[in-house]
């Protein structure tokens, strides 16, 4: 109280602010207005404000003053950077889960990314979904229970649930995601179809294959590293697909190091380093990491650089984390037969 406005703003944004102010008020058809600042306070740390301005008009009309509410809107700006930075890894998630819809909402539950095949088989289109909450998309009973999933995956908790919609039946799991500090921000919804999974038996397989990738909550983890300080935020399904309890592993880039396989080590970096140095759009790498048990785990690892500096140098990476050892082991199985058939056929050709 008591300290003028230009003791706090910057003196561009006090520039700004003037200016839409004043032009608030050259415009008679306007009454109203909103700018958006960040201050700096006296313990030094920075807030971001909010501030909506309204005319007041004396009897005759005539301009008196302005009225300004201030709201600090820096942990919901904070929010919405850290649900950019996962819009991304839904992109690539949607291409690699295409039996079934995925979607991206916020902390109020409304939508922030939608796709996947069944969006279309259903008769939706992802401008029919973003922007709007369950309750506006789906009907009532379907809505209901997203919604409680949804609530639940805001505070820190997983769902999955079974659903109809659109004359197709549907297992939803409901994630949430995390900041760095573990706080839930925001969720993801994976959605797949299960209708026709008991009349073909090779899309019962793929299906399953699927729902292990996507939707058990051991299969799927996130990671997210500090590249400069080496910290990486393992969460609770990355560390359980390992037989982890989230507490016992330490969260550092030396954890993943000694769980690699030394023969996918090399590999693993390699194909790292062509991401940070912009070869690749996409970090993605198969290699084995060692459970708890002793034994090793195919993984399939997928991530981003998001962050990086004026030179161009990785700062942050974020990722997600695929168990992918049945499907190793099933192609490592059809190889096997396809080398024995070979080996067959050249004794034939040898007998004959």
């Amino acid at each position: 109280l008591g300290t003028h406005v230009s003791e706090l703003l910057a003196e561009d944004q006090l520039a700004s602010g003037q200016a839409s102010i004043q032009q608030l008020i050259a415009e008679s058809d306007r009454q109203e207005t909103t700018v958006d600042m960040a201050v700096v306070r006296s313990d030094g740390t920075e807030r971001e404000l909010s501030v909506h301005y309204s005319l007041l008009e004396g009897p005759d009309g005539g301009y008196l003053g302005l009225l300004g509410v201030t709201r600090d809107v820096t942990e919901r700006n904070e929010r919405k950077r850290e649900l950019e930075r996962y819009k991304q890894l839904f992109d690539n998630l949607v291409g690699s889960f295409p039996g079934g819809g995925v979607f991206l909402f916020d902390e109020d539950m409304q939508f922030v990314e939608a796709g996947g095949q069944d969006l279309a088989r259903v008769g939706l289109e992802a401008a029919d979904v973003v922007g709007n909450s369950p309750s506006e998309v789906f009907p009532p009973e379907n809505a209901e229970r997203l919604e409680d999933a949804y609530s639940d995956a805001l505070e820190g908790r997983q769902r999955t649930f079974e659903d109809s919609f659109g004359g197709y039946d549907y297992v939803v799991q409901v994630l949430p995601i995390e900041n760095v500090e573990g706080d839930a921000v925001a969720g993801m919804a994976v959605a797949q179809n299960v209708t026709e999974r008991r009349d073909r038996e090779r899309e019962l397989e793929e299906t399953t294959e699927r729902l292990k990738l996507a939707l058990e909550g051991a299969n799927i983890g996130v990671w997210d590293w500090n590249i400069e300080t080496g910290d990486v935020r393992f969460d609770e399904r990355w560390t359980g697909m390992l037989g982890y309890d989230h507490g016992e592993l330490e969260h550092r880039l030396e954890t993943w190091e000694d769980l690699v396989h030394p023969d996918d080590i090399d590999e693993a970096w390699e194909t790292i380093q062509r991401h940070f140095d912009g070869e690749t759009d996409m970090y993605e790498c198969d290699h084995r990491l060692r459970t708890k048990s002793g034994d090793y785990r195919w993984i399939r690892d997928l991530g981003r650089v998001f962050e990086r500096d004026e030179d161009g140098e990785a700062l942050r990476m974020v990722g997600i984390h695929q168990d992918i050892t049945e499907r190793k082991e099933r192609q490592q199985e059809l190889e096997a037969q396809h080398e024995e058939l070979e080996t067959l056929t050249q004794i034939h050709v040898l007998i004959q």
